[in-house]
């Protein structure tokens, strides 16, 4: 979080990248008493998350008898992969029932993936378009068996499509998602597992930066050929400067004058940020929604959930420790919203966390014995 925070901070003080801006006009709403607001915000928020990581550690069971799928076995996996599948194919199958093939073709060539999105979401209804979520945890798990067993196959392949077709229609969060919690659980797994090379890890960074290049401009890249700028490298900077600068501006326009925020619509008025964009601090957000006692709510959400977290830390040898990267990741974005309890984060906590304890009965400790494939 706090590093997510410094980043944002970083792109805010920088001058425009492009003509198109940094996502908002430049006010002279902020001040040093916003500033130290923030500063208050986020230590309130590492050190209420500490104590409760410290007390989840605590609560911890030590015992090493006991059931659990480990995470050798390929079994929650593949049927992770599946439930994607079936989520992104409704999902597709929604689009195209609404547009028409032709017409979904046209906007997924023509940099408008963003129109895609806006229909999927039009009378949208949570349940079966929901399991698209799923595919984060599929290729998460993906990841980290090609890591540590490097193990490939068709299940990997079809997690990867999974993801792809997701993120292609949703957020480029997919994908930040699904790396953080595959890269991480290899880096904290306490079974056996392959060393990562240098070439290994360019070729993941290399990868990412080249997914997140098509997901931008597959969405916003008309919008920039509009003010002039035909280059994909600039179009794609100007996109990165503007998503992570706007939510520092909202957060410190905001801290700097509280008195004067009553609802969303001030908050963009006081910072100058651009309506189109959506997601501009969880600070802004939180501070609408209780005023003063904001402070109280993020501290003990954060206490909440981190503590949650400190006990599926000790999980490092089965499937429950997805779920710890599962709420890492809600704490990564609280530079930029809360999501603790949006509906995506409702769906990946239930099939990481719930859902292997359910099928525990069913598995058990099946996988424990360790064959590199």
């Amino acid at each position: 979080m706090l590093i997510s925070a410094l980043v944002s901070c970083t792109f805010w003080l920088l001058p425009s990248l492009t003509p198109a801006g940094k996502g908002y006009q430049e006010t002279n709403a902020t001040s040093f008493f916003g500033g130290v607001v923030l500063i208050f915000w986020y230590g309130a928020i590492f050190t209420t998350s500490y104590v409760g990581f410290k007390i989840g550690s605590f609560l911890a069971p030590r015992s090493r008898v006991r059931r659990r799928m480990y995470l050798l076995s390929p079994l929650y996996y593949r049927i992770l992969v599946i439930v994607a599948l079936i989520g992104v194919g409704f999902t597709y199958l929604s689009i195209v029932g609404k547009l028409g093939i032709s017409s979904t073709v046209a906007l997924s060539s023509e940099y408008s993936a963003n129109a895609l999105k806006a229909t999927l979401y039009e009378n949208y209804q949570r349940g079966v378009l929901s399991l698209r979520y799923i595919s984060i945890l599929a290729f998460g798990i993906g990841l980290f068996r090609f890591l540590a067993f490097r193990e490939i196959g068709i299940w990997l392949i079809l997690s990867f499509i999974s993801l792809f077709a997701n993120a292609f229609v949703s957020s480029r969060m997919s994908l930040i998602w699904t790396i953080l919690i595959g890269v991480g659980m290899f880096v904290v797994y306490s079974g056996e597992k392959r060393r990562l090379s240098k070439r290994l890890t360019l070729g993941i960074i290399s990868g990412t930066v080249i997914l997140l290049v098509i997901f931008t401009v597959s969405r916003t890249y008309n919008t920039y050929r509009q003010v002039g700028i035909d280059s994909v490298f600039a179009a794609t900077m100007g996109e990165v400067q503007r998503y992570l600068a706007s939510p520092f501006q909202g957060a410190i326009s905001v801290a700097s004058n509280m008195e004067s925020v009553h609802d969303v619509m001030d908050g963009y008025a006081i910072s100058g940020i651009d309506t189109s964009l959506t997601t501009n601090s969880a600070f802004l957000q939180l501070y609408v929604q209780y005023q003063n006692w904001c402070f109280v709510v993020v501290c003990l959400i954060s206490l909440f959930v981190s503590t949650i977290m400190g006990i599926l830390y000790f999980e490092r040898d089965n499937y429950l420790l997805v779920g710890y990267f599962v709420m890492i990741y809600p704490f990564a974005e609280l530079w930029r919203g809360n999501i603790f309890f949006a509906g995506i984060t409702i769906v990946l906590f239930t099939f990481s966390f719930l859902l292997p304890l359910f099928l525990n009965p069913i598995l058990g400790i099946h996988g424990k014995r360790h064959i590199f494939r």
